[in-house]
This record gives C-alpha cells, sequence and structure tokens, in this order.
C-alpha cells in the first residue's frame, strides 16, 4: 500500500496552539481535560501542554473499532467517571465520525455528575457526513479517507507517525 500524508506535523500542531488558546480563553484557569483512549493520546497531550492555566489531564476507554475500519459496536465507556462530578469538562477524542461515542461520553460525564461538557476533536468527518453531533472545537475537517498516524491507528498499527495519513490504494 502507498502512504500519503494528509496534514503534517507541523500543521496539526499550529493548529493545536490555536484551539489551546481559544480553550484557554473559554475556560479559563482550570481544565479539567478527558481524553478518549488509545487514539487522542497524542492529540490530548499535546493539547495539555500548549493550553494556558491549570490542566488536570484524565482518560476514559471507549472501543467502537477494534482492529476494523468501521465502528463495529455500539460505544460503550470504561472508567471511573465520578471525580468530575461538579465540574466543568473538556473531552477531548480523535475524530468524530458519526458522533455515537461522543454522545455516549458526554451522556456518561453528565449522569455522573459533570456540570458542563465541551467538545473538542483533532479531526470531523465531513463526506460522508454522518454525524448529528456539534462539536465545540475541531481541529481539522476531513472527507472520506480512512486516516492514521498521530495517535490514530490503523488495525492497531501506525499510532508513532507523526503526521496524519492515509493509504491511496483503499
Amino acid at each position: 500500500m502507498t502512504r500519503r500524508v494528509l496534514i503534517e506535523n507541523a500543521r496539526i500542531l499550529a493548529r493545536a496552539k490555536e484551539l489551546a488558546d481559544e480553550i484557554s480563553a473559554l475556560c479559563g484557569g482550570e481544565i479539567n481535560m478527558v481524553w478518549i483512549a488509545e487514539g487522542a493520546a497524542t492529540f490530548a497531550s499535546d493539547l495539555a501542554r500548549l493550553t494556558s492555566g491549570n490542566v488536570r489531564l484524565s482518560s476514559v476507554k471507549c472501543s467502537t473499532y477494534g482492529a476494523g475500519k468501521s465502528p463495529q459496536a455500539k460505544p460503550k465507556i470504561i472508567g471511573d467517571l465520578s471525580a468530575f462530578a461538579g465540574k466543568k469538562i473538556l473531552l477531548v477524542d480523535d475524530i468524530l465520525d458519526t458522533g455515537a461515542t461522543a454522545r455516549a461520553a458526554v451522556s456518561a460525564l453528565k449522569n455522573n455528575g459533570a456540570a458542563e461538557v465541551k467538545t473538542c476533536f483533532l479531526l470531523r468527518r465531513t463526506v460522508p457526513s454522518k454525524a448529528d453531533f456539534r462539536a465545540d472545537f475541531v481541529g481539522f475537517d476531513i472527507g472520506a479517507e480512512f486516516v492514521f498516524g498521530y495517535g490514530l491507528d490503523d488495525a492497531l498499527k501506525c499510532r508513532e507517525l507523526q503526521d496524519i495519513c492515509f493509504n491511496c490504494d483503499d
């Protein structure tokens, strides 16, 4: 397969800095950032480092893709969410596709007492437009390409790549 770069690391980091500035201005001094493992780890780490103020970084687990390239199951959020009761949360995820994971995570956080939940996605798929979820912050809009790198995986591989890539042979 032929791998091509869709978004270079320098563009990702520049956009992460812009998002961090927007988030800092909106959220103020303390930011409770919760990222969805595993795909958002790299993005959340960079975003947390670039955000001013006191950032409390935590993760929850949710897997709907398994080793495939499309959602395989209804999202289930795994992790202790009780620590977020009464807090304003910034939920960070890698990609907004159908919105199912985002809805499940926001619902789980609110059901466990979160005072407010804002969302931030590295990527938002616009073609085909399947999402019926409105994100508060988005890094980049992408099309139908299956992407990997910068924390996103291709059948559990390629998370370590610095850029966001796709296979042109798919």
